[in-house]
């Protein structure tokens, strides 16, 4: 298939420019808008943008703190309200009703609008998902219990341990080390490097909770991605989603870890491909 031309542009969401890139124009279906999860950016999409259904609109933002978008330093990085951002930037757009596909950290902003205004989403995809009181585990979970002596720290004391954390994301070591290091650059800045830990400081479980609860309220078409490998997301939060909504579809993408919008986007357009067919 061929790719599609995206265009990017800054746009006014409140007092913050967030930034975004858009291909393909409106046809009859709804806009498809692709929320990246913590600590990727929009590039994240940038493998699955082309192989989405014809006829339908792709949005792709960086959230309020990431990639070209404002840092926010005043503002909460909280789901909720990065759910509000994703609303205002739907009315910026003039977008009525948009299918929301989110990964990770997405994932919950994705469910947090269709809770808080269910008229403006059609369908919901969530991918790799945080679930009940899962937050982030591993290497980011160390430094969010010890984030009053992290903040003392440069990014630099602790760019190695980062990044040999979120290679065992991936399964493709090559492109493992494209992604990693293009995401790592985007944090090295200083101001950047506090906003990378206020995020991680506001991810918070009380949040995670909620929206696991918010699934149940959902009463649109789910559509749920998880791998069998993904060292990000334990199999235990998965588990809590599906309690929360039996009804959802379920694909397990085998021999996969935590970034299949990167590494398989053909199996992940399939799915999105028969959500907003259903």
């Amino acid at each position: 298939m061929p790719p599609r031309l995206m265009r990017g542009e800054f746009i006014e969401v409140g007092q913050h420019r967030i930034y975004y890139y858009a291909a393909g124009t409106r046809g009859k279906g709804d806009t498809i808008v692709l929320l990246h999860g913590f600590p990727s950016t929009s590039h994240l999409w940038s493998e699955l943008v082309s192989l989405l259904p014809r006829g339908h609109r792709v949005v792709v933002p960086d959230l309020l703190g990431y990639g070209r978008s404002d840092l926010g330093d005043r503002s909460s990085l909280s789901i909720p309200a990065h759910a509000d951002r994703v609303v205002g930037m739907l009315d910026t757009l003039r977008i009525e009703r948009a299918v929301l596909v989110g990964h990770h950290l997405g994932a919950c902003i994705a469910t947090s609008v269709a809770a808080r205004a269910p008229e403006r989403v059609s369908y919901l995809a969530l991918l790799h998902p945080l679930g009940g009181d899962v937050t982030v585990s591993g290497t980011l979970a160390v430094l969010r219990a010890f984030l009053p002596v992290v903040r003392l720290l440069p990014f630099v004391a602790l760019r190695g341990t980062l990044r040999r954390e979120l290679l065992r994301w991936y399964s493709d070591p090559i492109r493992a080390r494209h992604s990693v290091d293009q995401y790592l650059a985007a944090w090295a800045p200083s101001r950047r490097w506090r906003t990378f830990l206020r995020q991680l400081a506001d991810l918070t479980q009380a949040d995670v909770l909620e929206c696991t609860d918010q699934l149940s309220r959902v009463r649109v078409p789910v559509a749920l991605v998880a791998s069998d490998l993904d060292p990000a997301v334990p199999r235990v939060a998965l588990d809590r989603i599906r309690d929360a909504i039996p009804n959802a579809t379920l694909d397990i993408i085998r021999d996969a870890r935590h970034y299949s919008p990167e590494e398989s986007p053909e199996q992940v357009a399939e799915v999105i491909a028969r959500l907003v067919t259903s």
